[in-house]
């Protein structure tokens, strides 16, 4: 499994953490003393689990006893830091001050299940979501979870609040990136369309829930589920011309606009998408809070997160401010040539933002931001660039200002 798309678990003793008043206080968040910590990253996945719990009723003090379950899904907002602190212990039981030494993570509660858990008996006992440490149990903080088996816990949630009560609240509307990634599938299998009982149909879904758990979206039982993946697959039928059966007819007017953009330029819409999977278990850090002054990409929310990570990593803006100060002694914007020092004096010293001239489109892989990817702009016309689709060149924005 590749390192950034591991997923984990938490393994809770409540003799040791208690995870019931944790929870039940609607608690958002912690950190966890981990095993392996340098393969966790922030926005990576995960599971706090259960085994059997051995409290006795004096140490519960009138709490239910456990059964073994995963009482919640969590994500990773940081990296693990060694932690010697012993007073902060909350949710700690007297006697067990040593778990607050070692490597630490922090997490965010995204599924709080106290109340309604993933028992144990109701993941598979064979096959490939099979999870022997999940089952069996690991005698550790943390352990690595099998992608097949943390899917199949989600889709057990969503199952799960289904049945608790019937949801009147409606699903988001699909989102850039998530019709191009819809796109992609449809276009690789445009004569043989998968079901919403087909691997490629399923695992669409479970990105697309991914993603938007990552986003700290409240997700209703039915959101991106397989049946709604196939149903935009057949959406995306009325506008190709190379099918003559009757299709789906409710498309949206951004249905539209994707298939119009990407569907005669199959190898951009395959990279786009090939993209988007590969940046979304990176750590964007601050980028990751919206940007009113930024509107998104053509190709979707989170391709504008690395784009907007890029520019405000500031170890490479400042190589690159000090690269133009060692060559031409000041930064000046190079699309309308305002310089910050010259109009504010010493208060605009060393000032000016960075704009990554590389397309949104282009974005590959991991992969670090060079000097040449980079130029300098004045605050208005770095905004100017990025206030309509599509984001306009250094060039273009020269020719409006002349």
């Amino acid at each position: 499994m590749n390192q950034q798309n591991y997923y984990w678990q938490l393994i809770n003793n409540p003799r040791i953490w208690d995870i019931y008043s944790f929870l039940k206080n609607f608690e958002t968040g912690d950190d966890w003393r981990v095993e392996r910590q340098k393969d966790f990253r922030v926005g990576q996945l995960g599971v706090i689990r259960v085994g059997i719990d051995k409290r006795t009723n004096k140490i519960r003090k009138g709490k239910p006893k456990l059964q073994p379950g995963i009482y919640a899904i969590v994500v990773f907002t940081s990296l693990p830091k060694y932690s010697s602190n012993k007073n902060k212990l909350k949710y700690y039981l007297e006697g067990y001050k040593k778990e607050r030494l070692g490597y630490r993570v922090q997490f965010k509660v995204l599924h709080n299940l106290v109340d309604n858990p993933i028992l144990l008996s109701d993941l598979p006992k064979r096959g490939k979501a099979y999870d022997k440490l999940l089952i069996k149990g690991y005698q550790g903080p943390s352990a690595i979870l099998k992608k097949e088996t943390f899917d199949c816990i989600l889709n057990l949630v969503t199952k799960e609040r289904s049945n608790i009560k019937k949801e009147k609240t409606r699903n988001p509307k699909w989102r850039e990136e998530e019709l191009i990634l819809a796109l992609d599938l449809y276009m690789k299998n445009a004569t043989s369309l998968p079901d919403e009982k087909g691997n490629k149909a399923i695992q669409l879904s479970n990105f697309l829930n991914e993603l938007a758990i990552k986003e700290g979206l409240t997700l209703t039982s039915t959101y991106r589920n397989p049946n709604s993946v196939v149903m935009k697959l057949h959406n995306f039928r009325s506008f190709d011309p190379n099918y003559k059966g009757k299709a789906l007819s409710r498309t949206s007017k951004l249905d539209k606009k994707i298939w119009n953009q990407y569907s005669n330029n199959l190898d951009e819409l395959s990279k786009i998408a090939n993209s988007i999977k590969k940046y979304s278990n990176e750590d964007f850090g601050d980028a990751l809070v919206d940007d009113d002054d930024t509107t998104e990409a053509e190709e979707g929310k989170w391709l504008t997160k690395v784009h907007r990570y890029r520019e405000r990593n500031r170890k490479i803006v400042e190589k690159k401010k000090t690269n133009e100060l060692r060559k031409k002694g000041k930064l000046v914007c190079e699309a309308c040539n305002f310089e910050f020092k010259k109009k504010y004096g010493e208060r605009g010293e060393n000032f000016i933002e960075c704009h990554h001239i590389q397309g949104v489109s282009e974005y590959s892989g991991i992969k670090n931001t060079r000097l040449e990817d980079l130029a300098l702009v004045c605050a208005n016309c770095h905004r100017m660039i990025h206030k309509k689709k599509p984001w306009l060149k250094i060039e273009e924005l020269k020719n409006i200002i002349k």
